[in-house]
């Protein structure tokens, strides 16, 4: 007994040292709430942790099939493998410059470098403002722009990236945390824009909602904005009613105002107060030995708040990409991140100044150099580029007033004058609270204060165009709703959907899609059936994308011989001899090497190669092209 006592004791001591070598102390956290939060970052590190001490499965040799004639193929990597570390955006969302997104929103590109649209009006950065500073127009066309995702299958297919790599990335718990989430949110943004070039992701300025007698009763919590929840807390009217959820639940889910808070001012000041660079970018998940502690201050720790202040879907990683607040709520964190780039770093220190690579401190993952998972040809550093606000997107920063000027730009907001400095903040539905000092102010939309609540119908409605394919009706409460999407693009969608060899079609044709299914299905996905081209791959002398001659200009035709070959023969004067020629080894002149256009950045190679979107406005479809000249004739030929 005395024996099993002592093993007993000696396994929990074992258990507590574990954990103190494992993770930082999470119960020294000053509110509850950031005790969760600390909690969350840790699990999710050591999942992330977890995943990256797996070995990768080995693959043997990938070989494409042979050309009669000539010298036996190369081995090759995986498509996907392949296009780490390209330089060239393999899809619109990858875009970092206004010219590389101009023909994915159907532009074209002026003698001065401008791309104007088809409606002639020039492309500009994207205006990302507070959410209550839209105009009305602007409101019901991002809401039909989200409805549209929603319907189409886009908006799931951005939420799977988030919910996926939460826990096995660099997204959490660590440096790459900011950089992670301002890629997602240009994504999304552009997601937004294929279909309404116009549109930017606004913001979601929740300290203004803070320094309310009662946040919960903010007018962005109406059938205007983020709708309304219903006692379960289920979102049951407003433009995101009736969501179906990852996990298969007939609408987002919010708790608000259960726990934690938003955003405050002090915090705020706080992160723009930090000069180190590892307490912005910070080290949130240490282990025992890492030299440097996080303050609890620092922007990954209190940016959770809002999660669980929202809670609901928006409480863990996991199901939070459910729901469009988390959108708008990290469209104001990165806003946050840029100010203090802004307001402490030299335009050099901002893309260069990065954490040091500590295991102790966080996992590879977050590391420098390490791959920005799961988008193709981004490291964690390049993150930090200023492409992204020189370019893709600017902010309008928060509103303010002053004693002078108490004038907030918005109908929703109101400017507070009784309550020290004059300051912006949201005005309460109907039903809310008053009191605390605001009794006299604006703070009631479309109503009056009276016995410290707001009072007034709400007579007001958001412009109404039924959505195309709606089946549903969002329920509502307190107004109608309805979603309109009259500008919204209707161009046919760009399939994504191509051969990345010449011989892909012959091959495939000869039986090779089953015979070497793991080179096949990855480098000669049209000709193997895995998508639906959008053009006509028995055509011989044709292109297959609209960036063909941009790309020719660019040199692509040799530098990216392989790939433009087969999709852009006519512009790369490549129709002769024909893919039957090359592919059965009859042409005088040699096709290119499936490593022409390879280069070695490791051990593997990497190939350079000019794919266009993977996701476009109406469609979803997988990538999904020929590689080689001759993967037609070889198709003919049962390979």
């Amino acid at each position: 007994m005395a024996f099993s006592i002592r093993v007993a004791v000696a396994v929990f001591v074992l258990v507590i040292i574990a954990r103190s070598f494992a993770q930082q102390d999470c119960s020294t956290a000053p509110t509850e709430a950031l005790k969760i939060i600390c909690e969350q970052l840790n699990r999710w590190d050591a999942s992330a942790r977890e995943a990256q001490d797996k070995p990768l499965p080995r693959v043997d040799a990938i070989l494409p099939p042979s050309i009669p004639g000539q010298p036996k193929p190369e081995a090759v990597p995986l498509l996907a493998e392949a296009a780490a570390g390209v330089p060239i955006p393999l899809t619109a969302h990858s875009c970092m410059s206004l010219d590389c997104l101009c023909p994915y929103l159907h532009g074209s590109i002026g003698p001065d470098g401008t791309c104007f649209l088809k409606s002639g009006k020039p492309l500009k950065p994207a205006l990302r403002k507070e959410y209550r500073r839209l105009t009305d127009d602007e409101r019901t066309r991002f809401h039909g722009a989200m409805n549209t995702l929603k319907q189409n299958g886009e908006f799931q297919r951005i939420a799977k990236l988030h919910s996926q790599t939460g826990v096995s990335g660099g997204a959490h718990s660590g440096p790459a945390f900011l950089p992670w989430h301002r890629e997602y949110t240009k994504r999304v943004e552009i997601a937004i824009r294929l279909l309404d070039p116009d549109l930017a992701m606004p913001y979601w300025g929740s300290v203004l909602d803070q320094n309310m007698p009662d946040s919960r009763d903010s007018v962005l919590f109406s059938s205007l904005f983020f709708g309304e929840s219903d006692s379960f807390g289920n979102v049951i009217n407003g433009a995101y009613a009736n969501w179906k959820t990852l996990e298969g639940r007939a609408s987002i889910l919010r708790h608000t105002g259960s726990q934690a808070s938003l955003f405050t001012d002090v915090q705020l000041n706080n992160v723009y107060s930090q000069t180190a660079i590892d307490q912005v970018l910070a080290y949130t998940a240490p282990r025992q030995g890492c030299p440097v502690r996080p303050d609890w201050n620092c922007l990954e720790y209190v940016h959770g708040n809002p999660h669980i202040w929202v809670g609901g879907d928006m409480l863990d990683q996991s199901t939070s990409a459910n729901d469009p607040v988390f959108y708008m709520h990290h469209s104001f964190v990165d806003l946050i991140w840029e100010n203090w780039r802004q307001k402490q770093q030299s335009r050099a220190d901002r893309e260069t100044v990065y954490p040091n690579d500590i295991a102790e401190c966080s996992n590879v993952q977050h590391f420098k150099e390490s791959d920005m998972k799961p988008f193709d040809g981004v490291k964690n550093i390049d993150g930090l580029s200023n492409k992204y606000t020189d370019n893709m997107y600017q902010y309008e920063q928060i509103p303010t007033c002053s004693a002078g000027a108490p004038n907030c730009g918005s109908d929703f907001l109101f400017c507070d004058l009784t309550h020290g400095n004059p300051r912006c903040v949201s005005k309460a539905r109907e039903g809310g609270k008053c009191d605390g000092g605001f009794e006299q102010s604006d703070i009631c939309y479309k109503g009056t204060c009276q016995n410290g609540r707001c009072v007034g119908k709400n007579e007001v409605t958001t412009p109404s165009t039924k959505v195309p394919d709606q089946t549903t009706t969002p329920t509502t409460t307190t107004s109608t709703t309805t979603i309109a999407t009259t500008r919204l693009s209707t161009t046919p969608a760009f399939v994504n959907c191509f051969n990345e060899n010449q011989c892909c079609a012959t091959w495939a044709t000869s039986g090779e899609c089953t015979r070497n299914p793991v080179y096949m299905n990855s480098w000669c996905m049209a000709s193997c059936g895995r998508c639906k081209p959008s053009f006509d791959i028995s055509v011989e002398c044709s292109d297959h994308h609209k960036q063909c001659k941009f790309w020719a200009d660019e040199g692509e035709c040799k530098n990216n011989e392989l790939w433009m070959t087969e999709n852009c023969r006519q512009t790369c004067n490549a129709c002769s001899p024909t893919r039957a020629e090359v592919c059965s080894g009859k042409a005088t002149t040699q096709p290119p090497s499936t490593t022409a256009t390879t280069q070695r950045v490791t051990n593997v190679p990497t190939v350079k190669t000019t794919q266009p979107p993977t996701t476009l406005p109406t469609s979803c479809d997988p990538g999904c092209w020929n590689e080689f000249i001759c993967c037609e004739e070889w198709k003919q030929q049962g390979q």
